[in-house]
């Protein structure tokens, strides 16, 4: 690629471009890969070209710079691979010539400490302690690649765009799997790109200095002529990945929609429906390969055979006839064999890259997700809401086209505030509930977001736009339970109890756990178990236990109050379990004056001394508000006919 069309290309890509540290920007302000950038750069770039869509080109792009952090972080551990791999490299051509020295000479007195020493490189040679000295070295380069990629998946997801995010897990799948599979491709076969060019270059000035230089000759030019030859087995090597990554994609997000399932839904018939599309999935996946089997190994090994057959076809008789060789003609095999080998092995790390472009363009896409905004302002308690003309657009569909208003004050020491949002299915209540735990944000260019004011009032009375709140200390203080079950299903429950207060000392947040178990009448002799193992209540139980953990973990820093979002939290729990979960709920609120925001899908689950937005149907906004016992008082109010299933779009 000339300098030219690659400044064209990244021109036209440019505001898909992430900074060349690899940490998501701000796409406005990203600046272009231009052709004066550094070797390595244009190098990945070229990796990451392929003759298809530019878009992903970029993203792939975008994941190498990743990688190449990594590797530029651990310089040290880089030099001692490059020295093995080095010395596994001098080995394999000092092995053979060694052992030609050997059968040449004719004193017994230097026969046999050259035999000695042939016997003993020959041994090393290969698969000898040098060779696995680097491969350890890789698998611990590979578990750092892992682990870095883990931090900075991390550190995306604290900052990301929570509507986006959603989307792509949904589309792409497990992103713990994204750094594995990743890493697990990528991490010992970056010792081929040091190796081999080693060996190569070793066969090279063997046969230059010790045969002679036109054998050097010939394996340059044929490199190089294989270099040609194995540029269709790249590209097809693409298409095929594609296709593949495609099924593994879908199989990857139904694979974890199946295993966690929670029980309540296990006579349902959904886990066997999910695991039959699982089935057809992997089908599907296993099809593509055996259909491509011969094809795929054909791609990796067919130009390197018929380069190196052909070549030594030529040379060998050359050798003997022309040149008179006699012993020579080994090493000429063993040297030309050996650095053709290497030289196409160097570059089927290009085809790795091909192989797992899937994979990377996944990884560029998480990166390139918006961010929400960051905010500056620090919270230091909770003192109210206040929504001013609120619409949320999801695409083309606009809810509260007229603007929502709504204020939600804050409680006072010893008696909470209790919020309850009630409404038809599709009515909106869930879409402000999202606003309000920043699920929903304003996104410059994105189809979903909300435009108007939404406020938090601070203690002392002062106000701030939502969106300026500091990403750091709004969850302290407004805390979502939202209606899906989020537990760490291979944890036990009392770290999933205990993960808000993780930083205190072990016997306060010990008394946290146990108080809180004691609350939501989960079994003391439970605690200690996998969450995996819990019914759908208590996994439920055990994921607002955490939600009041960290507003305990606030009380033990400050008195300030906080605000509790809970979306159609108790949803899943039975009658009598969700009013004693509730009023567990409204006594650790009442000690401190928090707030209750609640979306109820049934009447008992609202207090009788809440204050109630009824919303309309189809995104109407609030038709009526009021105390509840006023609402639940009048026969004919709309607060009524919610739960009689009367309100609905001709209302």
């Amino acid at each position: 690629m000339n300098q030219y069309s690659l400044r064209k290309c990244m021109e036209a890509t440019r505001r898909r471009l992430s900074t060349l540290r690899g940490k998501g920007t701000d796409k406005k302000t990203a600046e272009p890969l231009s052709a004066s950038q550094s070797f390595s750069d244009q190098l990945l770039w070229k990796l990451a070209k392929s003759d298809g869509n530019s878009e992903e080109d970029q993203l792939v792009f975008t994941s190498l710079n990743l990688l190449k952090n990594t590797i530029q972080q651990n310089k040290k551990l880089c030099a001692r691979i490059f020295v093995w791999s080095a010395l596994v490299s001098l080995i394999g051509v000092l092995s053979f010539y060694v052992l030609k020295l050997a059968l040449e000479v004719e004193s017994m007195k230097v026969v046999l400490p050259l035999l000695i020493a042939a016997a003993f490189l020959n041994a090393a040679d290969g698969r000898g302690f040098p060779f696995w000295q680097t491969f350890h070295d890789g698998d611990i380069l590979q578990k750092k690649i892992r682990k870095n990629l883990i931090e900075e998946i991390a550190r995306k997801l604290k900052i990301v765009h929570r509507e986006s995010l959603r989307k792509y897990i949904n589309k792409n799948g497990s992103l713990g799997s994204l750094a594995k599979s990743i890493s697990k491709s990528i991490g010992n076969d970056l010792l081929v790109v040091v190796k081999d060019p080693l060996i190569w270059f070793l066969a090279v000035a063997a046969l230059w200095i010790i045969l002679s230089w036109e054998f050097a000759i010939a394996l340059v030019v044929g490199s190089f002529l294989l270099l040609f030859m194995v540029k269709p087995a790249i590209n097809k090597k693409q298409e095929i990945s594609k296709e593949e990554a495609k099924v593994e994609s879908k199989s990857q997000t139904k694979l974890d929609t199946w295993s966690e399932l929670p029980r309540l839904h296990s006579d349902r018939d959904i886990i066997e429906a999910t695991a039959q599309e699982l089935e057809d999935l992997l089908d599907q996946d296993v099809a593509i390969n055996e259909s491509n089997s011969f094809q795929l190994t054909w791609l990796v090994s067919g130009p390197r055979t018929i380069g190196t057959f052909l070549l030594l076809v030529i040379l060998l008789p050359y050798a003997i006839f022309v040149k008179h060789m006699t012993i020579d003609v080994i090493l000429l095999a063993a040297f030309f064999k050996s650095g053709l080998a290497a030289f196409a092995t160097s570059i089927e790390f290009t085809l790795r890259v091909a192989e797992m472009r899937g994979e990377l363009v996944k990884l560029g896409r998480l990166l390139e997700l918006p961010n929400r905004p960051k905010g500056s302002v620090k919270m230091r308690g909770f003192g109210g809401l206040d929504l001013r003309n609120i619409s949320i657009q999801y695409g083309n569909k606009i809810l509260f086209p007229d603007g929502l208003n709504l204020q939600i004050p804050k409680g006072e020491p010893g008696k909470s505030y209790k919020v309850a949002f009630v409404g038809p299915s599709g009515c909106g209540k869930s879409s402000v509930m999202d606003l309000l735990a920043r699920n929903l944000e304003k996104i410059e260019g994105s189809s979903t977001g909300w435009t108007g004011k939404c406020l938090v009032i601070h203690p002392n009375g002062e106000e701030d736009s939502i969106d300026q709140i500091d990403l750091g200390s709004f969850p302290k203080y407004i805390i979502s339970v939202p209606q899906e079950t989020e537990v760490l299903s291979a944890e036990s429950v009392a770290r999933n109890i205990g993960l808000a207060v993780e930083k205190l000392p072990a016997e306060q947040k010990e008394q946290i756990v146990h108080k809180l178990s004691g609350l939501m009448q989960l079994p003391l002799d439970s605690l200690d178990k996998l969450a995996q193992e819990q019914s759908g209540g208590q996994r439920k139980r055990t994921q607002i236990a955490s939600a009041l953990a960290l507003a305990l973990a606030v009380s033990s820093e400050s008195s300030h109050p906080v605000a509790l979002l809970l979306d159609e939290a108790l949803s899943q729990l039975d009658q009598e379990t969700a009013l004693f979960v509730l009023q567990a709920i409204e006594e650790l609120a009442d000690k401190r004056g928090d707030t209750i925001v609640m979306i109820a899908h049934s009447e008992y689950g609202i207090s009788d001394d809440s204050y109630v937005y009824v919303f309309g149907p189809d995104g109407q906004g609030v038709i009526q508000e009021g105390w509840k016992r006023e609402l639940a008082s009048d026969p004919s109010s709309a607060y009524n006919k919610v739960f009689k299933g009367q309100l609905n779009s001709q209302t």
